[in-house]
């Protein structure tokens, strides 16, 4: 089970409820573009001269003019920037690395917000969000578990900090979802890894926050190294220690902000206060941000210092290693897991088992420690 405070410290920050979503009408979605620079890549046997040509298009888009920019790339190809290294480690070599962790330290403080700009409490979104499709990347995929009512919510919000939720894609063909926690760090679930890639040293992994429809608003980047729990062969173990932290070649956290996270304790059990943010396979075919608020964790259970947490929020694949966050009452917004799988709780009677149908999400107090880690040893 997860940690319990009988008498939890007075200085320890508790979770509050959404506001309700506020629901926009239904219509093509605008998001507003940042001022980070969008890269690409380029593979040539000598350097690219690429030629910009800036055109004034008839029509309008939102009240202003329609320009197109045309980009040749000359003979050079357009290609991903694979990545660097590609680590499982122990809890002990993590822990070795960060030093004795205090048991008062169950949370990172910083999540980070410009000065100056201001921060959503309660999404915008719209509504409804359509028929469900269980068809993705031409296969018929069955959701982790979608109960019913369905009440995920098409998140059209780009503000601090809905914004710092994204698509991740990989080089096995893979859609899933990740969440910046450090100035260039993002946190997914493990099994995103793209293990045949890997095996063939030819990989790579792209974040891209707010990805809308093949937008980039606040810019994208690839991977250059992950970190991660080794397996151990313990399936409560393993699947309590499914999430990764990701370095960005690209400081997008920087630059746009990040959250903290915090180690989830069973005080909170069946509080509906959190959100889960992903790019769900079944709608819009994962090229949208869908959210849910007030979700709750129904229980939780430990693998050494991380935990299987279950809910009964509406998941599917694509959504895998998004974040269940919240704010808490000294106004950060803090992560304490991501999507990770289908599970049956099941319970077994003797004579007869009982079956729990739940979808699980991965954290504790290693997930801290990883996320702690990462923002040592990478900037």
């Amino acid at each position: 089970m997860a940690i319990k405070h009988p008498n939890p410290p007075k200085n320890r920050a508790r979770p509050m409820r959404f506001p309700e979503p506020i629901p926009e009408a239904s219509g093509p979605v605008s998001i507003p573009q940042s001022r980070v620079a969008q890269n690409y890549y380029l593979s040539a046997k000598t350097e690219p001269q690429p030629s910009v040509r800036v055109e004034l298009l008839e029509g309008q888009y939102a009240g202003e003019k329609l320009w197109r920019v045309r980009v040749d790339n000359g003979n050079a190809r357009l290609v991903h920037r694979p990545g660097l290294g590609d680590r499982g480690r122990s809890a002990h070599e993590i822990l070795d690395d960060i030093g004795k962790r205090k048991e008062t330290e169950r949370h990172l403080e910083a999540s980070a917000l410009k000065a100056g700009e201001k921060a959503a409490r309660s999404p915008r979104v719209q509504r409804p969000i359509g028929e469900t499709c269980f068809e993705y990347r031409g296969a018929l995929h069955r959701p982790l578990v979608v109960f019913p009512p369905d009440q995920r919510d098409l998140l059209t919000d780009s503000s601090w900090p809905w914004r710092l939720i994204g698509k991740v894609t990989t080089s096995d063909g893979k859609g899933a979802s990740g969440a910046l926690v450090g100035g260039r760090i993002m946190l997914t679930a493990r099994h995103v890894r793209p293990v045949n890639s890997i095996a063939a040293r030819n990989w790579w992994i792209q974040f891209t926050p707010h990805y809308f429809d093949g937008m980039t608003p606040f810019g994208t980047s690839f991977v250059s190294n992950n970190e991660f729990y080794q397996f151990t062969g313990d399936t409560g173990f393993d699947l309590a220690h499914d999430y990764m932290v990701c370095r960005l070649f690209e400081p997008l956290g920087d630059q746009i902000g990040f959250f903290g996270a915090e180690e989830y304790s069973e005080d909170w059990n069946d509080d509906e206060v959190w959100a889960s943010v992903g790019y769900p396979g079944d709608l819009a075919g994962g090229e949208r941000p869908f959210v849910q608020v007030n979700c709750s964790i129904e229980d939780s259970r430990e693998g050494g210092d991380g935990q299987t947490l279950e809910t009964e929020a509406d998941l599917n694949h694509g959504d895998s290693g998004g974040p269940f966050w919240a704010w808490f009452n000294n106004g950060d917004p803090r992560i304490i897991g991501v999507t990770s799988d289908e599970v049956d709780f099941a319970t077994n009677y003797v004579v007869t088992v009982s079956h729990d149908l739940d979808n699980s999400v991965a954290g504790g107090k290693d997930m801290v420690e990883l996320i702690r880690w990462a923002r040592q040893n990478w900037t």
